[in-house]
């Protein structure tokens, strides 16, 4: 048989502040176990994209 590493996932959204501004990030982190412990082994960070909402229409579509 064969056996892989523990591996642990985690995804979150980090905020960023800097003076008057704030970033958002989609984050990955993996951890794997090893002998002294869980030790992250990957990280990686997007930039989230703001999105507005369509306004509502105004009129009836049918």
């Amino acid at each position: 048989s064969t056996q892989g590493p523990a591996l642990s996932v985690h995804t979150g959204i980090e905020v960023l502040r800097q003076d008057a501004s704030e970033f958002r990030v989609q984050v990955t982190n993996i951890y794997q176990i090893t002998d002294d412990g869980w030790k992250m082994i990957l990280h990686h960070a997007s930039p989230v994209q703001s999105v507005k909402p369509p306004s509502r229409l105004e009129s009836k579509v049918h």
